[in-house]
């Protein structure tokens, strides 16, 4: 998708995409997925599409349109032209169901992959805090237009909470973790016509 602007098409691979699955059931079997991917956004039509793999290939999973959380990291490098609303497809000239396909195929691995390496016996650990000096507000002047309730929740102009979950396995040994903080993903600029993950996928 870019940054919306016509002229940036892409010219190829810097690096690749990638879709980040866990699935978690508790001890009463109450199942959620939680997925992150390396895109601008997750739109309507390759959530839906990718639940409809998910429902049937792993039926008995329990996974519905209901408990599947997605979220996209916000690089203006990725691929566009995968949403069903002529908007968003406007400056990719129009939809690519190839592209939008293989992104829903994607989407549907990582949580039918995820789904079948459950491990039983896993702790969740929570914890949160700051993580100053690490990001800017990309418009200042337009944030100072913010009522006072909402700036006044903030130091400066930046929100540097940081939240973190961290899954140990029955051997005490790590197996993954989920953060979630306010950076704005686009270390690469609006010249760009690689795809590719920007900053939060290449921490990924």
């Amino acid at each position: 998708m870019g940054y919306g602007k016509l002229g940036q098409n892409g010219t190829g691979l810097l690096s690749r995409l990638h879709a980040r699955a866990y699935v978690i059931k508790d001890s009463k079997n109450n199942i959620v997925c939680y997925l992150s991917a390396d895109l601008g956004m997750i739109f309507q039509s390759v959530k839906y599409t990718a639940i409809q793999i998910v429902l049937s290939k792993i039926p008995q999973s329990g996974l519905t349109h209901k408990n599947i959380m997605m979220s996209g990291i916000h690089t203006h490098s990725g691929p566009g032209a995968m949403s069903w609303r002529l908007l968003y497809n406007f400056t990719t000239y129009g939809y690519d169901k190839e592209g939008h396909d293989a992104i829903a195929n994607g989407l549907a691995d990582a949580i039918i992959q995820a789904y079948n390496n459950m491990q039983d016996n896993v702790t969740i650990y929570y914890n949160q805090g700051e993580l100053p000096d690490v990001h800017i507000n990309r418009s200042p002047q337009s944030y100072m237009n913010n009522p006072d309730i909402e700036r006044s929740q903030y130091d400066d102009n930046l929100d540097n909470s940081f939240f973190l979950f961290k899954f140990i396995d029955k051997n005490n040994l790590p197996i993954g973790v989920i953060t979630f903080y306010a950076i704005h993903c686009h270390t690469v600029d609006n010249t760009n016509t690689l795809v590719n993950s920007d900053n939060k996928g290449y921490a990924s």
